[in-house]
């Protein structure tokens, strides 16, 4: 694995985080997902598989837990709070995908310190 294409990796982990502003402007939240995705995808699948395979279903986490949080600002916005489509479990979501992303990057530092083992990113 080059080292540049991992450093593209972890500069797409570190920009990722979520906000309740995030919503109105949809393009910035997902753009940085998406360039999250972009940057896992340019990794060589041959070169340490196992962890192309561990970014890439961190990413499909990230995905998820972006798209829960859109959809709920977008289904309150559109029809109002209630009991599921509110700031509070909102903000249960992106609580949860900044944690997400804090563990992700130090689990990523880890491994770049480790021997470099599908042991070293099993779950």
């Amino acid at each position: 694995m080059r080292n540049a294409d991992l450093a593209y990796v972890r500069e797409a982990l570190r920009t990722l985080s979520l906000h309740e502003h995030d919503f109105a402007d949809t393009d910035s939240g997902l753009g940085r997902v998406t360039t999250f995705n972009q940057a896992v995808r340019k990794l060589d699948p041959h070169d340490e598989p196992w962890l192309t395979e561990w970014l890439t279903a961190e990413h499909l986490k990230a995905a998820i837990l972006y798209g829960a949080a859109h959809m709920n600002w977008r289904k309150e916005h559109a029809d109002g709070t209630d009991a599921t489509f509110n700031a509070t479990t909102r903000a249960t979501l992106i609580h949860r995908f900044n944690d997400w992303a804090v563990q992700a990057r130090a689990r990523l530092d880890q491994y770049e310190q480790s021997s470099r083992t599908a042991g070293d990113v099993a779950p």
